[in-house]
């Protein structure tokens, strides 16, 4: 899958961890994920996000508007 993928559930950074990680394994070179409620409050999106990247350095967030991070994968 290239995506783009939309993360927009659970709010909590345990949860968007999750679903990141079941997305990305399912990721082509390429591929985007939309990531919502971005950063978020400590315990959120945001950090997941955060957490995700350091662990994954093949993704980088491309852009962000509003409460929206676009994640891609090179």
């Amino acid at each position: 899958m290239s995506g783009p993928a939309l993360v927009d559930g659970d709010h909590e950074a345990r949860a968007c961890l999750r679903d990141l990680l079941l997305l990305e394994s399912n990721m082509k070179q390429g591929g985007k994920i939309l990531c919502h409620d971005y950063p978020g409050g400590p315990d959120g999106p945001g950090a997941a996000v955060r957490e995700f990247l350091k662990s994954h350095p093949q993704w980088r967030v491309v852009d962000l508007k509003g409460s929206f991070a676009l994640l891609f994968r090179e």
